[in-house]
């Protein structure tokens, strides 16, 4: 923790905890009952709004505000002096509220392989061609038996549509386990990211640029 970083304590569910390894930098703020993720990162002036989970190994740029009750999946980056207002699925790089890319340096730093790069990217595109489930090429029963980062896109579209919008979150300080214990996504289910499909070309390829 830097300079006036601070950390509330928890108003309703009894607990507001922030993981091993993770940097709060000067004037960031955890609000009540947040659950921040095993070397997650907030920069200077991130703000959390009360309720909110903030996956392992995300990144929170300088400035950044996060509404209440919001979700931040893991190894995701939001850049800085942005409202998030939306859940923001795992391993994605938000700017000014859009989706731009997968986050891709991010994942490469947390040691993850090129083929689990390309199993995210594969996803993602079939987020963007409309298709309901990421991992259907595969088969539904392979996906849900593994922990594959496409797999942990999919369980966490059918956490969030599971998710109601008042609902008190549980403690958790397992690093990805929220996404581990999330409901199996199904038909549909990748449809429900509200910050990425309003803003992305059902095109192939455009995860390329």
């Amino acid at each position: 923790m830097r300079g006036y970083a601070s950390i509330n304590l928890p108003a309703m569910s009894g607990c507001t905890t922030v993981g091993s390894g993770c940097h709060l930098l000067a004037y960031s703020h955890v609000a009540h009952d947040c659950n921040v993720h095993d070397k997650a990162i907030l920069s200077a002036g991130a703000i959390l709004g009360g309720h909110t989970e903030v996956g392992a190994g995300a990144h929170l740029g300088l400035g950044t505000m996060v509404h209440p009750r919001t979700r931040i999946g893991r190894l995701a980056m939001v850049g800085l002096r942005g409202a998030v207002v939306r859940d923001v699925p795992p391993f994605a790089l938000i700017n000014a509220g859009r989706f731009t890319k997968i986050n891709t340096i991010g994942m490469e730093r947390a040691g993850m392989s090129a083929a689990q790069i390309t199993e995210v990217e594969r996803a993602y595109e079939a987020v963007a061609a409309g298709a309901g489930e990421a991992r259907s090429r595969e088969g539904a029963g392979e996906a849900r038996s593994r922990e594959g980062a496409g797999a942990s896109l999919g369980r966490y579209a059918g956490s969030s549509r599971a998710r109601s919008g008042g609902a008190t979150r549980r403690c958790s300080r397992t690093g990805a386990g929220s996404d581990a214990q999330a409901v199996q996504s199904r038909r549909g289910g990748l449809r429900r990211f509200p910050v990425v499909l309003p803003k992305v070309r059902a095109r192939r390829g455009f995860l390329a640029a």
